[in-house]
């Protein structure tokens, strides 16, 4: 059912409680009164339907009962209509006032005043505490007052109706008045209770508002208490899990720190070791026979051992710790930076042969890369060289004494396998190096089948005695008429293990000729008696028992024996023979009755002191007897161990002659990079000296100017030397082209004189130009006044002042001769070619004074020679010297092959002579 005022009607503003009421929390009254007003209209019902009732009930009583039914009908409508169909306003709600009023008084006529101010307060109080409204009353209150007073006047003049006197009317007025103010009271104390309970229900209902919203604000807490403690609880398993985490680590660090201690003293141990390892690695540096040096990687020295200070003269302790390029600055650029640069770049070891353009001498460096660095060993090789070259003179010796004597060397390993032929030895088998290979089988192949069982019984034996020798015949493929011919191998055990050679070397000898000779036995006899006499060779004549009836003294003193000791009988072959040989000789001995001779073999007799003598014999039996013989002793001890040696040298005489080539291909690249680097810089000197000269940045003061000149003259000259090391680089390697035209020779010396009359002038010296043969040359005239100038330039720096210089020039037969005379110190005699080497000055000291590096005459004369000419000097020490440039004149062009106008340094294969060849 509707309610009689509905919170957006009945209360449309915000009504404030009572301070002591007010609600805590801001409320809608409507809202808040909504229940008030529900309540309300529900007992406004009841008061109609009972007062209704009532008046029904009172209308046959008071026999009222057509107006009860009328006015009671009535004013139920009018509240039915108020109260149900009519919009909720104020007015509806006083209507229906009203109409609770009407009853009243219908009730106030049925019961004709009896307790009728009673109903009418009930009522009116009723309504306002009901509805907690008296502002909606008022009307209705007026109207009740206004019928009241009324109905009072009108009953009271039906109580009497003749009238009222004075005194009724003056009671009923103050009746009246006595009601009227009562009702007001009564009113009023209705009104305030209203307005109190009105006050409270809106306070209870900011309270019940605010509870309401503390309880949501309380349940949106604990859900965010809720929501905080599954976090907590999420963070607490999370530091659970954390916390054994951390107990986990802290046992691993407590791990890692009894490690880490333990690490520690084996760090501290490791390090005292590896500091007594170091002092060690010092003392066995400075102990050892090779130079070494130790670098960081920033190239700073740490470790000088002691040959290498004395290699270098160099104390350690000035040079530790500076950088290696600021020590030795000549290295720089050359093929040992390369070398040390490529071994720290990649980690390989590298070695260079390097010789020292100061001390002329050669050294072997290694250098290998390191943890802290690089480190450099290195040699004196300068009398290896000497031996190697030496060596190779003797090698090409021993060569040819084995191509003469058709004997050729073997090298063989029983172990491994490996077998070395000399060319000689292919040469005396007729074998083929390209088609054969070294091997024991290739060698029996080519012995005799008859001698192949002797021979391979002789060398297994020779493994455990030390020695081989044996004859055997063998095949050759290249003499046809001889299908065979004789050889002796002889050989011994270089190496042994166990008590048995594993490596044996020695030689193979033809020895054909030999067997060929006996045939000439007699005449053969005839010369041996010679050679018995002459003592050239050990000769003895022997018996198959071992006794020597006789023989020569140089057989004797070659063993050791005395004439005495021949006539006594102690000289016996079998007793000087050591047992190694007994199988040898009892083969040979066997050959000799068979045959009656035998071919050279080599053997060892014991001498009468009890050392060993190498000889090689040639032994044969007489003609008719065949238990008798003859035989030539050779000693061989010294040439085979010169042969060995030979060997040893030869090998070392090849490796040394690679790395001297290489050393010299270096140097020539060293040379040349080193000049053209120079001479970047010189020209830049020059180029910005010339531009301070010229003022360009400002004015120069005479002192500024003299450095200048300084500078310049330094500068030229400084170039001038770089030149001479280019030029020379370029001739050396072949690469100087000549361009050859026909010119005046007096322009050239013209040209020249404008450079020389000053230095001389300025040194004091006389400068004369003499005759002058007015021929036209044909040269390169670049080239001639480079040699001129450096005639004369050496003419006026050798020559003391107040001395003189000439020049003039001779035409003769072709050729133009020009002569530089000046009157210096001279050179001597032996001097006289020297002077022309590479690097060769007449003296040290007159070398500091005049500067130069020797290098000047060497390219002249070499120039010269290119362009088909000659530089010669004659010289008288203390007066002064000579040098004469020849030229081909114009008739002479200097190309004696014809190949045309344009000469190459490669046309004559110009290459200067190093310095000692």
């Amino acid at each position: 059912m509707t309610t009689l005022a509905s919170p957006a009607t009945a209360a449309p503003s915000r009504i404030e409680a009572p301070a002591l009421f007010r609600a805590p929390h801001p409320i809608d009254p409507g809202s808040a009164l909504q229940a008030v007003y529900a309540r309300g209209d529900r007992w406004m019902r009841s008061f109609v339907a009972f007062h209704t009732l009532v008046a029904l009930l009172l209308a046959p009583v008071h026999r009222t009962w057509d107006s009860a039914v009328a006015l009671g009908g009535g004013m139920a409508l009018v509240f039915f209509v108020c109260a149900w169909l009519a919009p909720r306003t104020a007015l509806t709600r006083v209507t229906a006032g009203l109409v609770l009023q009407g009853f009243c008084a219908l009730h106030i006529y049925q019961m004709q005043g009896m307790a009728e101010m009673h109903f009418w307060f009930f009522t009116a109080v009723t309504m306002m505490v009901v509805y907690q409204d008296w502002k909606a009353l008022w009307p209705g209150v007026l109207a009740i007052i206004g019928q009241h007073t009324v109905f009072a006047v009108w009953h009271n003049e039906g109580m009497h109706p003749g009238g009222m006197n004075y005194f009724e009317g003056h009671v009923t007025l103050l009746k009246m008045t006595m009601h009227f103010g009562i009702a007001l009271v009564q009113v009023g104390v209705a009104s305030y209770w209203a307005h109190t309970l009105r006050g409270q229900t809106l306070s209870a209902a900011g309270r019940d508002a605010e509870l309401r919203e503390t309880n949501a604000r309380l349940v949106q807490h604990q859900e965010e208490l809720e929501n905080q403690a599954a976090e907590l609880q999420s963070t607490a398993a999370e530091l659970e899990s954390q916390a054994a985490q951390l107990q986990e680590q802290a046992a691993e660090l407590e791990m890692a720190n009894d490690e880490l201690t333990e690490s520690n003293a084996r760090l501290e141990a490791q390090t005292a070791a590896a500091e007594d390892a170091r002092r060690r690695v010092d003392d066995i540096l400075d102990s050892t026979s090779d130079g070494f040096l130790g670098l960081d990687a920033e190239w700073r020295l740490t470790h000088v051992n002691r040959r290498a200070a004395e290699m270098l003269s160099v104390a350690p302790a000035d040079v530790v710790g500076r950088e290696l390029w600021a020590v030795w600055p000549y290295i720089a650029g050359t093929e040992i930076e390369a070398a040390y640069r490529g071994a720290r770049d990649d980690g390989a070891p590298r070695a260079v042969e390097y010789q020292s353009s100061v001390t002329g001498r050669s050294y072997d460096l290694r250098a290998f890369p390191t943890q802290d660095g690089l480190g450099v060993f290195f040699r004196d090789i300068t009398e290896k060289r000497v031996r190697i070259e030496a060596l190779a003179r003797s090698e090409a010796r021993l060569r040819l004494a084995q191509e003469a004597a058709r004997a050729g060397v073997w090298d063989v390993d029983l172990e491994g396998g490996t077998v070395f032929w000399s060319p000689e030895y292919y040469a005396l088998y007729g074998l083929d190096p390209e088609a054969v290979a070294p091997s024991y089988e290739a060698w029996m192949a080519c012995v005799h089948p008859e001698d192949r069982d002797r021979v391979a019984a002789a060398f297994d034996a020779s493994r455990a005695s030390g020695e081989l020798n044996v004859e055997f015949r063998f095949t050759t493929r290249t003499d046809g008429d001889q299908p065979f011919r004789w050889a002796v191998a002889i050989g011994r055990v270089m190496e042994e293990r166990a008590g048995a050679g594993v490596r044996m070397a020695g030689i193979a000898m033809d020895v054909t000729d030999r067997v060929r000779a006996r045939q000439a036995q007699r005449e053969a006899e005839f010369r041996f008696q010679r050679v018995l006499e002459a003592g050239v060779v050990g000769v003895l004549f022997w018996t198959l028992e071992g006794g020597i009836t006789n023989a020569n003294d140089a057989f004797l003193e070659m063993l050791g024996y005395t004439r005495a000791d021949l006539e006594a009988g102690r000289v016996d072959w079998r007793a000087m023979t050591p047992p190694e040989y007994a199988a040898q000789d009892a083969a040979i001995l066997r050959e000799l009755v068979e045959t009656g001779r035998t071919d050279p073999f080599e053997k060892v007799y014991l001498r009468r002191d009890g050392g060993r003598v190498d000889i090689q014999m040639h032994v044969a039996t007489y003609e008719h007897r065949r238990d008798e013989g003859v035989a030539v002793v050779v000693d061989v001890t010294e040439r085979k161990r010169a042969q060995a040696e030979r060997e040893r040298l030869l090998r070392e005489a090849v490796a040394a002659r690679a790395q001297a080539e290489a050393a010299n291909e270096a140097k020539s690249r060293f040379l040349a990079t080193m000049s053209h680097e120079l001479r970047t810089p010189l020209n830049a000197i020059g180029g910005y000296t010339d531009l301070l000269e010229m003022e360009i940045q400002g004015p120069v003061n005479d002192r500024q100017r003299d450095f200048l000149v300084r500078i310049q003259r330094a500068q030229r000259h400084l170039r001038g030397l770089i030149n001479d090391v280019l030029d020379f680089a370029r001739i050396e390697a072949g690469r100087v082209e000549l361009n050859p035209t026909g010119f005046l020779l007096c322009d050239a010396l013209g040209d020249v004189e404008a450079l020389i009359a000053p230095q001389a002038e300025a040194k004091g010296i006389r400068y004369a130009r003499g005759r002058d043969a007015g021929t036209r040359v044909r040269a390169d005239a670049d080239r001639v006044r480079q040699i001129l100038l450096n005639l004369l330039s050496n003419a006026v720096k050798f020559t003391d002042a107040g001395g003189s210089v000439s020049v003039d020039s001779e035409a003769a037969e072709g050729v133009v001769r020009v002569h530089v005379r000046d009157t210096g110190r001279g050179v001597p005699p032996e001097m006289i070619e020297r002077i022309f080497e590479p690097f060769v000055q007449v003296d040290a000291d007159l070398t500091r004074t005049a500067d130069g590096t020797g290098l000047g005459l060497a390219i002249s004369r070499e120039l010269a020679r290119s362009m088909g000419g000659e530089l010669s000097a004659t010289s008288v020490p203390g007066e002064g010297s000579t040098f004469t440039l020849h030229l081909p004149s114009m008739g002479e062009t200097g190309d004696r092959s014809g190949r045309g106008n344009r000469w190459n340094a490669h046309d004559r294969a110009v290459r200067l002579r190093t310095c000692g060849r």
